[in-house]
């Protein structure tokens, strides 16, 4: 089955949903969203995604944004025995907490900036 990715080449977390698919061996349509010129602002996007941003993923309708959502999504949905994101609770936890390492250090960053 194939779903739709909207997507900006520049976006790291784009990136990161893109390894998922290839590490997965997905059938993807990917459709460029160009930031700089506002198409994420455009009605039909703001229908899928009222946030505005990428990546974002239409699956048989289902749409669904944020990077780690549609990672966890693709491994639930498309290849749930995978070790990529185990189902066992304590080995799926380290998983987790690495896709969530950088909110560990968010206050302190803003601070630093």
């Amino acid at each position: 089955m194939t779903f739709d990715l909207y997507y900006n080449r520049y976006s790291g977390p784009v990136r990161a949903v893109w390894m998922t698919v290839r590490q997965l061996k997905l059938d993807v349509n990917f459709k460029p969203i160009d930031l700089a010129v506002g198409e994420q602002l455009k009605p039909e996007f703001l229908a899928l995604n009222p946030l505005h941003k990428v990546p974002t993923l239409v699956d048989d309708g289902f749409a669904l944004w944020e990077s780690r959502a549609i990672m966890q999504y693709l491994c639930n949905r498309y290849a749930p025995d995978s070790t990529l994101y185990p189902k066992d609770p304590k080995q799926r936890a380290l998983v987790d907490r690495s896709l969530n390492f950088d909110l560990t250090f968010l206050n302190q960053i803003i601070d630093v900036v």
